[in-house]
């Protein structure tokens, strides 16, 4: 009876350790005159026919505080799925968001990767291109 308990008791911590966490909360950043906030999309295109969301997509959106139309949208990475391991460990969503000395938008992932945009015209400087995360270890554009 004491080992059928421990036993349970073990299968029960080891499930919880193996859920992900919220998301990390983001506090929009306001600078001239604009909120930036980071826009989390499912990737749905390329997915199985069994799977409707196979990735994500991470955008950094500049609002205008005062018509709250969207004055640009980027686009930062990608993150594809392998559908074959478990999608809550792969997860890579936006942690920090901060504006740098030069006045451009800092967003860290869970991952520590660092992208930085330009708070006016929305340009990805850093890095120049969209990264894309295949799931299988691999990055590329």
């Amino acid at each position: 009876m004491k080992y059928i308990l421990t036993s349970v008791l073990i299968l029960i911590s080891l499930n919880t350790f193996a859920k992900r966490g919220p998301s990390p909360e983001i506090t929009p950043v306001k600078l001239r005159g604009l909120s930036y906030a980071p826009v989390i999309e499912p990737l749905t295109t390329g997915c199985p026919a069994d799977k409707q969301n196979c990735g994500h997509r991470i955008y950094l959106e500049a609002t205008n505080l005062k018509t709250k139309k969207v004055a640009w949208k980027t686009e930062l990475y990608q993150l594809k799925f392998d559908m074959k391991l478990e999608t809550d460990v792969q997860a890579n969503l936006p942690k920090t968001l901060k504006v740098n000395k030069d006045k451009n938008i800092l967003l860290i992932d869970e991952w520590n990767s660092h992208y930085i945009v330009t708070s006016k015209s929305g340009k990805l400087i850093h890095p120049t291109v969209v990264t894309v995360y295949d799931g299988k270890g691999n990055v590329g554009p």
